[in-house]
């Protein structure tokens, strides 16, 4: 819609906000409050979309009020641009939380076991 519309940020969010499959994330959710309580689109409803999103890491966060700021300021290629770089940014963070959740998941597992065997010793 930016590139080929050329459509008014303000248009874009409440058009955005509109379809149900993006209200199921919570982070939309936050932003589409946000918009309606200040009646309209400014930068703030991006910070005010984040301000409880405890499982966010900064970098996210920062990418995303990155995007925030960005949005409406420059050309649509800039725009454009700019929607791929945090795109790219949260797919590969996404992908260390993966590897991350994987590492922790291995560690509680081996943890239970010498537990269990711990367990196992102490009763016999």
């Amino acid at each position: 819609m930016i590139k080929f519309r050329s459509t008014p940020v303000s248009e874009l969010i409440s058009s955005f906000l509109q379809k149900d499959r993006y209200i199921s994330s919570d982070f939309f959710l936050g932003l589409k409050n946000a918009y309606e309580n200040r009646k309209g689109y400014d930068k703030g409803i991006w910070s005010e979309a984040l301000e409880n999103r405890f499982y966010l890491k900064n970098e996210d966060k920062e990418a995303i009020l990155t995007l925030g700021d960005i949005i409406g300021e420059t050309d649509t290629d800039g725009q454009i641009s700019m929607l791929t770089m945090v795109s790219e940014t949260i797919g590969k963070n996404l992908e260390c939380a993966k590897a991350e959740k994987a590492q922790k998941e291995k560690l509680i597992l081996n943890m239970w076991l010498f537990i269990g065997i711990g367990l196992g010793v102490m009763i016999i």
